[in-house]
């Protein structure tokens, strides 16, 4: 996609498909070092959660308002959080289901579902 075409689409646009690129490259990353033949615990453990990245993005992205690609920002912290959507309730005891599970993957379903119906709305409004 190039900046000429990024600068046409609308605001929420933007934010969505940074959401839906967050999301997919961090499952992509984490997948990828699931399945790496070395002792990848010294790369990942439980104990950092990317919804606290998403979390400090977020605060960074709404304290510096004049920046150019605040979307793109926004859409990154959102797209950590989105991952891990239900990461508190995982905490507090109520989730029980995992990260890979069907269940855990259902932000990233919606979210999927939402980018091409902002396609769709914003294909037909030209």
């Amino acid at each position: 996609m190039s900046s000429k075409q990024l600068m046409n689409m609308s605001r929420i646009s933007v934010i969505i498909y940074t959401i839906a690129a967050t999301i997919l490259s961090v499952r992509l990353l984490l997948l990828f070092i699931a399945v790496l033949p070395i002792d990848s615990t010294s790369l990942y453990t439980d104990q950092f959660h990317h919804y606290y990245l998403g979390l400090v993005i977020l605060v960074i992205a709404t304290v510096f308002t004049h920046v150019r690609c605040r979307d793109i920002v926004i859409g990154i912290g959102l797209g950590l959080i989105v991952d891990e959507f239900m990461l508190p309730l995982y905490l507090v005891g109520v989730w029980d289901h995992g990260y890979w599970s069907l269940l855990g993957m259902l932000p990233m379903f919606i979210v999927f579902l939402l980018a091409p119906l902002f396609y769709i709305r914003k294909s037909r409004s030209n």
